[in-house]
């Protein structure tokens, strides 16, 4: 969204990540957008048929902010880990007897 600014925004934007359980929770959270005025986007995944995955709003006034107050934030130490990358070991090269 900050590359949508223009360029003379006076402001530094700031990113919110907040997480909902599950795409009925997405539409709420659209709909609650909605109700009160404020700017966003949706994004569609078009890979393995996800469809609507996400949402970002535009920067907010303080009172659109305190609207979305109920909503937790992300925190990285709540997020799954990430998955380690197993790479196959080869023994050593040994070479071949003629």
């Amino acid at each position: 969204m900050a590359k949508r600014l223009p360029s003379d925004y006076g402001q530094i934007p700031f990113l919110v990540l907040i997480g909902v359980p599950d795409k009925a929770a997405l539409f709420r959270v659209i709909n609650k957008l909605n109700d009160n005025a404020i700017g966003h986007e949706v994004f569609y995944e078009p890979d393995d048929n996800l469809g609507l995955t996400a949402v970002a709003t535009y920067p907010l006034t303080q009172e659109q902010r305190r609207c979305l107050s109920n909503y937790r934030l992300w925190r990285n130490d709540v997020a799954p880990a990430p998955i380690q990358m197993i790479v196959p070991r080869y023994p050593e090269a040994v070479p071949c007897e003629s």
